[in-house]
């Protein structure tokens, strides 16, 4: 082999190692975007679940002022006691509006609690259906598979809602359950039927109870049809008296 032909192959050779290099960076940098945007998106995701930004509007003993304040959409708050349950609840205009909608109304992949569009606002329906993201972590919905231990579930059947206008409803625990999205009994409010005799026998946990149901959804697995339910029972609280100490 000539001496040109020897200059030409090294020029072809750190032409390649150079062209490597250049593809080997370019990956690197995609990586490292890549990494940082999962990053963020996780961040804005979860704080986008988390209580803290909306702690302010928290209504207590019945002062929804502050919680009027937050959207023309929010009907109630709810909170189990104990747990990472606190949050305001939204009704939109059909049951996919607050998916993917935070309270504040802009988007958010963990979406917000929500009513069902065909339910009161005031909850009033013999039965009531809240619904929410299962998110990693116990956000939004995320902690009602602890339900599902009976030790845990027994441990955690207080609860409270307060709506917009200031009504102040206590929440006993008695059922979980899980069952199928196509469950019309349980997922059409307008299905008629004795609700409380079919939880009583497909619940895995189960409280004898009677009264308003409020029901909590979420999914079980993003890929199948099946939902863990947690149910309840409203009653208007009631403060209790201030006891005098007699001499």
């Amino acid at each position: 082999m000539g001496e040109d032909s020897l200059i030409k192959t090294r020029k072809v050779i750190v032409s390649i190692d150079r062209n490597i290099d250049r593809v080997l960076t370019v990956l690197f940098l995609i990586i490292l975007l890549l990494g940082v945007y999962f990053a963020y998106d996780s961040y804005y995701v979860f704080s986008g679940a988390s209580l803290s930004p909306l702690a302010g509007y928290k209504p207590y003993s019945g002062n929804a002022a502050a919680l009027k304040e937050l959207s023309d959409d929010v009907v109630a708050w709810i909170e189990i006691f104990d747990t990472s349950i606190d949050y305001p609840v939204m009704q939109g205009e059909d049951n996919t509006e607050y998916l993917n909608k935070n309270p504040y109304g802009d988007y958010s992949l963990s979406g917000a609690i929500f009513l069902d569009s065909a339910n009161a606002p005031d909850f009033t329906d013999d039965y009531s259906i809240l619904y929410g993201h299962h998110m990693s972590g116990g956000y939004m919905f995320g902690a009602l598979d602890k339900f599902e231990n009976k030790a845990y579930f027994d441990e955690h059947r207080d609860g409270q809602l307060t709506t917009t206008e200031g009504k102040i409803y206590d929440v006993k625990l008695f059922a979980f359950m899980e069952t199928d999205a196509k469950e019309s009994i349980i997922f059409d409010i307008t299905e008629e039927g004795d609700r409380h005799w079919f939880i009583a026998r497909n619940s895995q946990i189960y409280w004898d109870a009677s009264g308003r149901i409020i029901a909590l959804s979420t999914c079980k697995s993003p890929l199948t049809t099946e939902r863990t339910v947690l149910f309840g029972v409203l009653s208007e609280h009631i403060e209790p008296e201030d006891s005098e100490i007699k001499n």
